[in-house]
């Protein structure tokens, strides 16, 4: 019995350098990077951060509980939002702003509302759920999905990675959490310009010459 796939032809996919020549592609890759690499350097610095700023260890561990706690709600509303929403970039606007707040916060007065940076923090974390979401939203062929998902996750853990690495280097050679703040404060700026472009109408496909319509 012949074989039934023979002589079939097999469709190929984008590789994920074509992927990263696309503006809308990029954009979602460069979203996931720097929404992951807060969500490193809240698990990693934010403890310490307070410690630093005079809270006691167990001050620390209860808000980076708080800050776990109130990220887990995100990964059931975020894609409903993303679904729901055609272009959902007031949302991403709001977690950016949460985001540059909560590190505010934390560079002004961080023992004095410790609670509400840590919240506001979290909440911005919501963004990584979204950031999936809008892998599938932003593709229709699976074969682009596929490959826009392992580009962005690619890109975003090695930012995610290095970012938070080099949050921790600079507060050594500072000796301090003055320039690391202000450096993810204007990491916030990149973060909402990048959703921005990720979230807004069109697809990835359209702007890959074999998947446009």
């Amino acid at each position: 019995m012949r074989d039934m796939t023979e002589g079939a032809v097999q469709r190929k996919g984008p590789t994920m350098w074509e992927i990263a020549r696309t503006r809308k592609g990029l954009a979602l890759g460069l979203f996931f990077g720097l929404q992951s690499m807060q969500a490193y350097v809240s698990f990693g610095w934010l403890p310490q951060i307070f410690r630093d700023a005079g809270l006691s260890v167990a001050q620390a561990s209860l808000l980076l509980s708080l800050f776990n706690v109130i990220s887990i709600p995100g990964g059931l509303v975020m894609p409903i939002v993303a679904q729901k929403l055609t272009r959902p970039t007031g949302m991403i606007v709001v977690l950016a702003i949460l985001l540059a707040g909560g590190y505010v916060g934390l560079l002004l007065a961080p023992a004095a509302l410790p609670w509400l940076w840590t919240i506001m923090l979290s909440l911005s974390g919501w963004a990584f759920p979204l950031a999936i979401a809008l892998v599938a939203e932003r593709s229709r062929d699976p074969l682009v999905t596929a490959q826009l998902s392992g580009f962005s996750q690619a890109l975003g853990y090695l930012i995610a990675g290095v970012g938070t690495w080099l949050v921790g280097t600079v507060h050594g050679i500072t000796n301090g959490w003055t320039v690391p703040l202000v450096a993810l404060i204007i990491s916030a700026v990149l973060f909402v310009t990048f959703g921005i472009i990720a979230s807004a109408r069109g697809d990835v496909d359209d702007e890959l010459p074999a998947f446009a319509r």
